[in-house]
């Protein structure tokens, strides 16, 4: 599975309006600091004002603003808003699209995998990585929490290792 740009890049930019101090913060400000093209970036916004993820506000000073509470917006929520839903399979959500769906031997997997992907992307919010000094370190610790480490092939042979 491979995000998206425009998945990655929306988050970017709601990253860099949330740095706005309660600021309306222009297009072309985001598009410099995120090294966004600007017509892009318009795109991104665009629905990401649709989905009230963002708000514009008119003016001289006008911008983007968000338009929910960075605790509220995830980046599961982000994600699913840019490309639509995450799933590593058709068969995990949906029980018609192959014959072999009832009793297939890889179904379990795919649903387990989507829905770990899920529960830690839901579990991220934008206010998560506001927080974190390196604002993505967040990410990563999330990510290194719930991975289970690697079974070690010599410790279940010698239970004395």
């Amino acid at each position: 599975m491979r995000l998206s740009t425009r998945a990655r890049y929306g988050l970017r930019a709601l990253f860099a309006i949330s740095q706005g101090d309660g600021e309306a913060i222009s297009s072309e400000k985001i598009s410099r600091r995120q090294a966004i093209s600007k017509k892009y970036l318009d795109e991104l916004l665009r629905s990401l004002r649709q989905h009230g993820f963002v708000r514009t506000v008119r003016g001289r000073h006008g911008g983007y603003m968000l338009g929910r509470t960075p605790q509220e917006i995830t980046v599961l929520a982000v994600v699913e808003c840019l490309d639509g839903p995450i799933r590593l399979a058709p068969c995990v959500d949906q029980d018609d699209v192959c014959p072999r769906t009832e009793g297939c031997p890889t179904r379990p997997i795919w649903q387990t995998a989507t829905k770990g992907i899920r529960d830690i992307l839901g579990g991220m919010s934008l206010a998560t990585l506001m927080e974190s000094p390196m604002h993505g370190e967040a990410c990563v610790e999330l990510l290194t929490s719930h991975a289970n480490p690697p079974r070690d092939a010599r410790s279940e042979l010698d239970p004395n290792e």
